[in-house]
């Protein structure tokens, strides 16, 4: 008893002890202080301006999907594709284009991907790991055990309070089956009898059947129950099961690999079922029961094993082992051809795709294409892999200079995208990928698509996510390239309804702006497009590089239209001066290379014959010389809008310094 109590005494001044541990790094530690701090905001935030955090948008979503698919949610690894249909204005204007593919609630997420069946298994979780608290609780022999189980508890309840802000991610995951698995096994503890304690050594026993042996303890099994082996007696089953998975999707990579797509469609079926038939035998085969009166010879009744006769373990029927011999011998080509299909040919497809997505990335188009047509070879079924080589085609074909050549990759293009389309067709982006692609070919000559296939793939993709600024745009760029000005002016005047609040003077998204500017301009409006063209300047470009100046030029030709030279001077002053700002960003990113190469190749060293021999031959460099020509073009430019400027309005202050600053560093 005295024992039991200096536990609890020294458990609680050692809880004592973390807590003010935990209070004290909160509170006089700065990382701590800062760590506070951003969860008193993030609160603040939550529950403040509930508008202004995503997550009440994707909560909000959430509790939509399983509305509208209560029995089995919208299926598994599918809310990013269920969200965009719910993606409103108000969360673009909190997360641009931002598409979660979690619910940031694992109850929310589970009630939307799995709808009430998925709850009901949470549930019968949720209750099947109390009862083994209270069960392992109960059956602990000692305060230290009882201590494992109440911090086992802790730690379960602290993954179900993260995970109704997060979700399960493998760090926590794994943690929590563990804690699981542990609970279970201290439930399932059982205390040795006192009498099995006292009771003096008896003579041993006689050895039981297989299939009857007796428990560690030497109490005998109840009737039906595992014996022998214990756990491993569990592994041909769930080996044979595993040969079973296996083989079915050896038969699925088959089915998709065996012919092109759309065609042999009755030889992949064959295929499929001869290995699922080859698989289901493979499992008869040691799995079935033997007949009654069966089993296998009794064993000796001593310990003596010299003694004992060699019987194959474990046990078949002698009418059986030819068969069971012919499935062992059959269980390891098919484990090892599964593994092929279902390990290595994903991951060399997955290292490919790779490999196209990082040149993807740094607009090296044509040198990611070899890589994403392995990809697909490799894996034919990834949705990924034929968007990104879409992508490739297509940004290398809008650049080709060839006629000929471009009107190929844009073709090869438009079957790539087509492919993703096919697997993935509740997906907006791979439509929009689809009516881009059909927007090049359309303005070929010939064309290669018609102006109202790619409308109709724009009006697919916006039925599925209706609020997508980028969508709105490109499909309204599109009625334009096409003259459809009334619907150009329907579809950016959607975008501009929804990301432009001029009450507050906020544009959000500006190109819609520029379109509907263009349009007053075919119509000679030169009063509409000017307001157009200013409102887009003042918004937000997002991701569109260069839109900007490409507006300011043509609010100074509109200005001259308008015959108001001095506010075109104007514009094309402060064209220049936007020019000027992107010669500079080029020069400061040749001057970062070359110093980030000088450390390397000679640190310390800022002048000298060496310095200088370094600095010239690093100019030489690809990434530096590119990023230096780029910085003369652009000066050339931005001394061409200020002398336009001047030439407008003569002795304009800003375009006379502005061309003062190139005259002077001799560089225009």
């Amino acid at each position: 008893m005295r024992e039991r109590t200096g536990t609890r005494v020294l458990g609680a001044v050692v809880a004592i002890g973390l807590v003010a541990t935990l209070v004290a790094f909160l509170t006089l530690v700065p990382e701590g202080r800062n760590i506070l701090r951003g969860v008193q905001e993030r609160v603040e935030r939550l529950f403040a301006e509930p508008g202004k955090e995503s997550r009440w948008h994707i909560w909000r979503a959430a509790l939509e999907m399983y509305r509208d698919a209560p029995v089995a949610g919208v299926g598994l690894d599918c809310f990013q594709l269920a969200f965009m249909p719910r993606r409103t204005p108000e969360y673009w204007h909190v997360e641009w284009n931002g598409t979660p593919t979690k619910a940031h609630n694992e109850l929310l997420h589970i009630a939307a991907t799995q709808g009430t069946l998925g709850l009901l298994a949470l549930g019968l979780l949720t209750a099947a790991l109390g009862l083994a608290f209270r069960r392992a609780l109960r059956r602990a022999p000692s305060p230290d055990a009882r201590a494992l189980v109440v911090a086992i508890g802790a730690g379960l309840v602290g993954f179900y309070a993260q995970d109704f802000f997060s979700f399960t991610v493998a760090g926590c995951g794994t943690l929590m089956v563990s804690y699981a698995a542990i609970l279970a096994a201290l439930a399932g503890y059982e205390a040795p009898e006192p009498e099995e304690e006292a009771a003096a050594p008896a003579a041993p026993a006689p050895a039981a059947a297989p299939g009857a042996g007796g428990s560690a303890r030497g109490r005998p099994r109840p009737a039906g129950a595992t014996g022998g082996a214990g756990p491993v007696a569990l592994l041909p089953p769930l080996g044979l099961g595993a040969v079973l998975v296996l083989a079915a999707w050896l038969g699925f990579m088959v089915y998709m690999l065996a012919a092109p797509a759309g065609r042999g469609g009755p030889a992949k079926l064959l295929l499929l079922a001869a290995m699922l038939a080859l698989a289901l035998a493979a499992y008869r085969a040691l799995t079935a029961p033997p007949p009654a009166g069966a089993g296998p010879p009794p064993q000796p009744a001593d310990d003596d094993t010299a003694t004992a006769p060699n019987l194959p373990r474990p046990w078949v029927r002698p009418d059986r082992l030819w068969r069971a011999r012919a499935a062992q011998a059959l269980v390891w080509p098919l484990l090892g051809v599964a593994i092929w299909f279902a390990v290595v040919i994903p991951f060399r497809a997955n290292a490919a795709c790779r490999e196209g997505r990082t040149l993807n990335n740094a607009g090296r188009y044509r040198e990611a294409i070899p890589a994403l047509e392995r990809a697909v070879a490799l894996d034919p079924t990834k949705e990924l892999y034929w968007v990104q080589l879409g992508t490739a085609y297509l940004q290398a074909g809008m650049t080709a200079s060839a006629p000929a050549e471009r009107r190929a990759l844009l073709e090869r293009a438009l079957q790539a995208h087509a492919r993703s389309l096919a697997l993935v067709p509740v997906n907006a982006y791979n439509h929009a990928n689809y009516a881009r692609t059909l927007h090049q070919l359309a303005l070929l000559s010939p064309p290669g698509a018609s102006p109202e296939a790619t409308i109709a793939a724009y009006q697919k993709a916006l039925e599925i996510d209706p609020n997508n600024a980028y969508f709105l745009r490109d499909a309204a760029e599109a009625a334009l390239d096409f003259g459809m000005l009334e619907l150009a002016e329907q579809i950016a005047g959607r975008a501009v309804e929804r990301y432009t609040l001029p009450d507050r003077g906020i544009v959000h998204f500006a190109p819609p702006h520029e379109t509907l500017g263009d349009i007053a301009v075919r119509r000679q409006q030169w009063e509409q497009a000017a307001e157009q063209y200013e409102l887009a300047l003042r918004g937000n470009w997002r991701d569109f590089e260069g839109g900007q100046l490409r507006v300011l030029e043509k609010l100074a030709r509109v200005r001259l239209q308008q015959g108001r030279k001095e506010d075109a001077a104007r514009a094309y002053a402060q064209l220049g001066g936007e020019r000027e700002q992107r010669a500079r960003q080029y020069a400061e990113q040749a001057a970062a290379l070359r110093e980030r190469w000088l450390e390397q190749l000679a640190p310390g060293i800022q002048q000298g014959e060496r310095y200088v021999a370094l600095l010239a031959r690093l100019n030489e460099q690809p990434a530096v010389q590119s990023a230096l020509q780029s910085a003369a073009q652009w000066r050339q430019f931005a001394a061409q809008a200020y002398r336009r400027a001047l030439e407008l309005a003569p002795g304009l202050a800003e375009a006379q310094r502005g061309l003062e600053r190139l005259e002077a560093a001799g560089e225009h």
